[in-house]
């Protein structure tokens, strides 16, 4: 996982299902935060921006992140759901499952045209 130094997750957990999987972004001060996910079949980008001044008064901090998730599976970037919880965001992806390859019969007679 790679990150901007000031990001406001405090932690993520992957969990891996049959068809999909599931990610638990842990952002305590959601409400707090405007969000944009980028996903790639084999990454989501979570960038942000917080919505009010953060910082202690003398010091200024960045008021954007970003966080860099690589996924532990390939999924389909079009086929996602999010849902935002009062202690963060789940995002839920579709795996890419690989299709075996169709078996094709091809009978030849004996006789030549």
């Amino acid at each position: 996982m790679a990150h901007t130094e000031e990001t406001p997750i405090a932690g993520i957990k992957i969990q891996e299902k049959k068809l999909t999987l599931i990610l638990k972004v842990h952002i305590p001060d959601i409400h707090l935060v405007k969000l944009n996910l980028q996903i790639t079949p084999e990454t989501v980008l979570i960038q942000g921006q917080h919505t009010e001044a953060v910082g202690v008064e003398g010091y200024l901090l960045p008021s954007r992140f970003q966080s860099l998730l690589p996924l532990p599976h390939r999924v389909h970037p079009e086929i996602y759901g999010t849902e935002i919880h009062s202690d963060g965001l789940t995002i839920q992806l579709a795996k890419e499952l690989s299709i075996p390859p169709s078996k094709v019969r091809i009978q030849l007679s004996d006789t030549h045209l």
